[in-house]
């Protein structure tokens, strides 16, 4: 059964303003070091709120070595982040960044190639308060960098 589980960082998104990265030579892609067949690096850009401050601010989320990526808008992720809630810790926050435990995605992209191991890569999902919706298979974990 899938549940959530807190990310190394945790915060809560307001917004992902922006995606950098991909797979092909037109998508600024960088390829990770590991002879993994080409896997890229995404960058995010995010804001958050600071309540204290009364501010925003902005970060750099950076993913390395990415198999998988993919966006989707609330409509098509309601139910199923109902059910993430069900079976996860109440103290999560509304929107962040989580790791999927017991992934249906891992093992479905694992189906599609029996020869695919995906066992070092994690399945992170990021919700923000606009109801963007991120999955991210990757091996590297995000690396968070704020920007002034």
């Amino acid at each position: 059964m899938e549940y959530l589980a807190n990310c190394s960082i945790i915060m809560d998104i307001d917004c992902i303003d922006s995606i950098t990265g991909g797979y092909g030579y037109d998508c600024g892609y960088k390829y990770s070091n590991d002879g993994g067949g080409g896997r890229t690096e995404f960058e995010m850009l995010i804001t958050t709120r600071n309540k204290e401050e009364g501010n925003d601010r902005r970060y750099k989320l950076i993913f390395g070595n990415v198999w998988d990526m993919r966006y989707s808008g609330e409509f098509t992720n309601n139910d199923r982040f109902f059910k993430y809630r069900k079976n996860s810790p109440k103290e999560l926050i509304d929107n962040g960044i989580y790791i999927v435990e017991n992934s249906e995605y891992i093992k479905f992209v694992e189906a599609q190639d029996r020869s695919m191991e995906l066992s070092g890569f994690k399945h992170y999902v990021l919700y923000d308060k606009t109801d963007s919706v991120f999955d991210i298979l990757a091996s590297e974990g995000p690396q968070l960098v704020e920007i002034e």
